[in-house]
């Protein structure tokens, strides 16, 4: 045991390594503690399950049978070009989301960008609709311990006319 006298009190280096070791664990617990914290912290907050304007990857048709959208002709213009400067065409085939029913859909493989304007043409009538002019919108998900924010579609523009909602419906 090492017991010297430094100033007017005695020093006891026993004393002095419990304490440091008492640290050391707190430290390490410490540690521990602020990394779980983390990482829970951080797995939550992965905007899992927010659908955003950067999953829109379907079309939906109101009024039409699947037979109707045997082939749907999709353009992609640059924003704002009034219809005029074509970036890209697909050719797609409409599907069904019930059996009989006059509620179908064009998925895509690619999701569509608000950066750009579109037209869709159904070839059986060759009816065009432009759609355009998106209006976003900030929501919340994943309420917990942390949120997640996300840009939702809010609003466009089908042909002039404002239609409202987080989906892209085409009426007949």
């Amino acid at each position: 045991m090492d017991n010297r006298t430094v100033g007017c009190k005695q020093y006891d280096s026993n004393k002095n390594l419990y304490f440091m070791k008492k640290t050391n664990i707190f430290k390490k617990k410490s540690y521990l503690i602020i990394l779980i914290v983390c990482i829970v912290s951080y797995s939550c907050c992965t905007k899992k399950y927010c659908g955003g304007i950067d999953s829109i990857n379907t079309i939906d048709f109101v009024g039409y049978n699947t037979y109707e959208l045997d082939t749907i002709i999709l353009k992609k213009y640059e924003k704002n070009s009034s219809y005029q400067i074509a970036i890209d065409s697909f050719i797609l085939r409409g599907q069904s989301y019930y059996p009989d029913s006059l509620k179908n859909y064009i998925g895509m493989q690619k999701n569509l960008s608000i950066e750009f304007d579109y037209t869709v043409l159904v070839k059986k009538y060759n009816r065009i609709y432009k759609i355009g002019n998106f209006v976003t919108k900030t929501g919340i998900c994943n309420n917990g311990i942390c949120k997640d924010s996300y840009k939702t579609l809010e609003s466009y523009e089908v042909n002039n006319i404002r239609q409202n909602g987080l989906r892209i419906y085409l009426t007949k």
